[in-house]
């Protein structure tokens, strides 16, 4: 095991301009203007908002059906 770890080779990390995936975000191969971003990031924020109102639900559920099918 420690053989296998101690032959791994990172790779260096190389600088990246974040900045320009905000400003310029590209759509079916267009560059979206300010507003048209703008609304996607808000269609997207609705949905990351909705499924995360269903994360607890699913986990109780989880939790749940795991009590019952406990194998150990």
């Amino acid at each position: 095991m420690n053989e296998d770890i101690a032959n791994i080779q990172l790779s260096p990390v190389r600088d990246y301009n974040y900045a320009q995936c905000f400003e310029e975000l590209h759509y079916n191969g267009k560059t979206l203007s300010d507003k048209e971003r703008r609304g996607l990031v808000t269609v997207i924020d609705d949905i990351i908002s909705h499924y995360s109102d269903g994360i607890p639900l699913m986990y109780d559920f989880l939790e749940s059906t795991g009590d019952q099918h406990n194998i150990f």
